[in-house]
């Protein structure tokens, strides 16, 4: 091999960076839609089905139904858009490693999704007072898998509307048991899940307009 061929140490850096840059903007984009899909499907179970009584089991199915179709939905966006993301990060994938695909698996997702609304659906059916503590128990696992996820998605700088959306999220989640603990009425859920979807399809917006940043050109050239 002769010299020329060589590739240095610094260009080997250079190139790395690089490839984490690109990887890191497909990323971005990637949840930007997974903040717009799960943002509509929380809009169909909070404020559309709302309405709908548990007391009658014609209602309580329908609700189940649409609640679950349009989780679902977003759930098989979600996995065919970072599934996207792995394929056009193949390249950067050769200096960086791809951890952060692993939460995107139909393997992970598909169980937990499945997981969750077989809880829900148990617990609705079978100790209905104790529905709302139970479906809360599973946003705070969801919201501590979220965070685990940004952080393998991100691992040097974490983008600001991931940390603002899953930052409202949590909140939103905590005062919603705080008002469960202390009865507090439906206007208050409201105001907490309305703002976080507001927040969550901003960020979603905010992540999928984001410019492909430039290539950082070395000072000595």
């Amino acid at each position: 091999m002769t010299e020329d061929a060589t590739i240095s140490p610094g260009e080997i850096k250079k190139l790395a960076e690089r490839a984490l840059v690109i990887q890191s903007y497909i990323l971005r984009r990637a949840w930007g839609v997974l903040y717009a899909a799960l943002g509509m499907s929380w809009f169909v179970t909070m404020f559309v089905t709302s309405g709908l009584s548990l007391s009658s089991e014609g209602s309580l199915i329908l609700k189940l139904v649409v609640n679950i179709a349009a989780s679902g939905t977003a759930l098989i966006v979600i996995l065919r858009t970072f599934r996207r993301a792995r394929y056009t990060a193949e390249i950067s994938n050769l200096v960086i490693d791809r951890r952060w695909a692993g939460p995107f698996g139909y393997r992970v997702m598909m169980p937990m999704w499945t997981g969750a609304y077989a809880v829900a659906i148990l617990t609705v059916t079978f100790f209905r007072a104790e529905a709302a503590p139970v479906i809360l128990a599973v946003f705070v696992v969801l919201v501590a898998y979220l965070c685990y996820a940004l952080r393998l998605s991100f691992p040097l700088r974490l983008p600001l509307e991931g940390i603002v959306a899953l930052s409202a999220l949590a909140l939103t989640v905590a005062g919603s048991i705080v008002l469960l603990a202390y009865g507090g009425g439906d206007a208050g859920y409201a105001i907490l899940w309305g703002s976080t979807i507001v927040i969550w399809l901003l960020a979603a917006a905010y992540a999928r307009r984001r410019p492909l940043p430039e290539p950082v050109e070395d000072s000595a050239t």
